[in-house]
């Protein structure tokens, strides 16, 4: 009897123990997940908001030059995110894209404002056809890349948009699908393929 009542207390140790680690690696999993998207906070913000400001007026005007957009360099913090949108912009500039800087310096200005490394998948794949037309296969890559780890986040805040305006969004369903056919021909380098595509997209765009 007594044997019986030790070995039910060590199951029930048992027991409790696998709870808590499955629970703990649940959390951690769900952690994990979410860290993807956790908010940062970066020093200097408002410098670097005003900075993008003025360089965004200034484009309005004129196309900037690679000078000008490499005056903000100073100002930005070591980030992967923040570089690889920074150097979008500079080969952007070099090639007189002046509508198509905007879109990285937006994604710089709402990434240091709030923090959420959120991508604008439609203004990406339209940038896929400059690169296409420079024959430019290491920024073609770049935005296929940039677009397919920010389709979820862009698609989820879409859809969350979507219930508040539905009017604006009522291609949207037709808009998914032409991004991922584009990105699907590009990355087969089937360019000829993805441009109708990405015509669509560019058309269509919604952020």
């Amino acid at each position: 009897m007594v044997k019986k009542k030790l070995l039910f207390v060590m199951f029930a140790l048992f027991s409790v123990t696998l709870i808590s680690c499955t629970g703990a690696v649940v959390k951690n999993k769900e952690k994990s997940s979410h860290d993807k998207f956790e908010r940062k906070v970066f020093e200097n913000k408002q410098a670097i908001l005003d900075a993008i400001d003025k360089l965004e007026l200034e484009n309005n005007k004129r196309n900037l030059t690679k000078d000008k957009v490499e005056s903000l360099k100073p100002l930005l913090p070591e980030d992967e995110n923040i570089e690889d949108f920074y150097q979008e912009a500079l080969w952007l500039a070099e090639h007189e894209q002046g509508e198509h800087i905007g879109h990285s310096l937006s994604f710089i200005y709402s990434y240091i404002q709030d923090g959420i490394p959120f991508v604008c998948v439609p203004h990406e794949i339209d940038h896929l056809s400059i690169y296409i037309e420079h024959n430019d296969s290491y920024m073609i890559n770049k935005a296929i890349e940039e677009s397919k780890e920010g389709y979820d986040l862009w698609v989820k805040k879409s859809e969350q948009a979507k219930k508040l305006l539905p009017a604006y969004y009522k291609n949207f369903e037709t808009l998914k699908q032409e991004a991922l056919l584009a990105l699907e021909k590009a990355e087969q380098k089937d360019y000829e393929g993805a441009i109708p595509h990405i015509k669509y997209v560019s058309k269509n765009q919604i952020c």
